[in-house]
């Protein structure tokens, strides 16, 4: 309730800011003073362009936002160049006043921005990482590749990713990982079953495993288009492994250990990452898959190597990536880094969640070597 609360006194402060600078665009271009029609048009255009943004998950919000800090960048210069003009004794009228009060900018900055987020979403790159180790294992390594947070139906068809399929196939994998919320609320039944059979045409020597992310069963939807059972019918019947509380082995060299997500209606179950390496061989590789990269000491303290995670999109937004890293809001929100021996690596995903747009990080598939030292 204080959270709603919190939302619609902001919203309140930015319509109420949006109409006095539309009534300013307004001047700029001869509308004002206007006749009172004109004033209730007004508050009903700031009324319908802030109102929507309500919904803070959604593509409205991200212009409403945006426009409003590029508003207010604006608003900003201008002040510094009256200042600056009045100390040199310069009069009040120029071509910067008009440009400052018409709007233009911040409304091209806007459009600019969700241009350069949908080439960065569609974009998908390629980055590598090389881990080394001390156990013993084959000495030509074992490549893996990974993938997370891809969302589809959001922001790719099945085209483009069996074009994705093709490179990573390509890159002669002997495993692929797939890290979470590969699908979502917004994913439909024919696209879960389709996003799957397509991931299963990757080739690779040890097999593909899954591991369900916050979103993949559905958890935020009231009315879901279709079951977490059949998810799981339609992962098991595309020949992925899902790896859910329990590990397999590789040649005896390396452990893949799969969690299910924490915010899963029943995760309060999950076994203790204790148990589940309880018994095994010590001198194996041990890797964690984990969608959330959370409790990252503790894991570390368990002797786990590697731990490959998602979940961040390393920063969709890339307001939301810089507040997470100023804030330490999380343990680690992209790329790679080292924890008392655990090398942790968190990938921005492929895709992204309710819109096809990415200011932050990039869209990328991973590939991780694991070498002896």
């Amino acid at each position: 309730m204080v959270r709603y609360a919190l939302l619609a006194c902001v919203l309140a402060g930015v319509g109420i800011y949006f109409y006095r600078w539309l009534r300013r665009v307004a001047e700029a271009f001869g509308f004002w003073p206007a006749h009172q029609r004109v004033r209730l048009l007004l508050m009903l255009l700031t009324a319908l362009f802030v109102l929507p943004a309500i919904n803070i998950w959604g593509i409205w919000a991200v212009v409403v936002f945006h426009l409003l800090a590029f508003a207010l960048c604006m608003d900003g210069l201008h002040i510094i160049w009256n200042c600056c003009r009045k100390e040199k004794g310069g009069t009040s009228g120029n071509r910067f006043d008009w440009l400052w009060a018409s709007g233009l900018v911040p409304v091209a900055a806007v459009a600019v921005m969700l241009c350069y987020g949908w080439w960065n979403m569609h974009h998908i790159v390629r980055t590598s990482y090389t881990v080394y180790t001390d156990k013993a294992i084959r000495k030509e390594g074992y490549r893996i590749a990974f993938l997370s947070d891809l969302h589809y139906g959001t922001t790719m068809d099945a085209e483009d990713l069996q074009s994705i399929c093709l490179q990573i196939r390509l890159e002669r994998p002997d495993i692929l990982v797939l890290g979470g919320d590969l699908v979502d609320e917004h994913t439909s039944r024919a696209e879960m079953k389709e996003v799957f059979e397509t991931l299963s045409q990757v080739t690779t020597r040890y097999g593909i495993y899954y591991i369900y992310g916050n979103h993949d069963r559905n958890a935020y939807a009231k009315h879901p288009n279709y079951t977490a059972e059949e998810l799981t019918a339609e992962v098991e019947a595309a020949g992925i492994t899902i790896l859910r509380e329990h590990a397999v082995e590789i040649e005896k060299e390396l452990l893949l250990v799969g969690r299910d997500d924490r915010t899963n209606p029943d995760a309060a179950g999950r076994t203790s990452g204790a148990a589940l390496v309880n018994g095994v061989n010590q001198k194996e590789y041990r890797i964690l898959l984990e969608h959330q990269p959370r409790d990252l000491k503790e894991n570390a303290a368990l002797g786990f190597d590697l731990q490959l995670s998602g979940h961040t999109h390393g920063g969709q937004i890339a307001q939301v990536g810089w507040l997470y890293r100023l804030t330490g809001f999380g343990e680690w929100n992209y790329g790679r880094t080292s924890i008392d021996g655990l090398t942790v690596i968190v990938t921005s995903g492929m895709g992204g969640l309710n819109y096809p747009i990415r200011t932050g990080k990039h869209s990328e598939y991973v590939l991780v070597d694991i070498l002896p030292a």
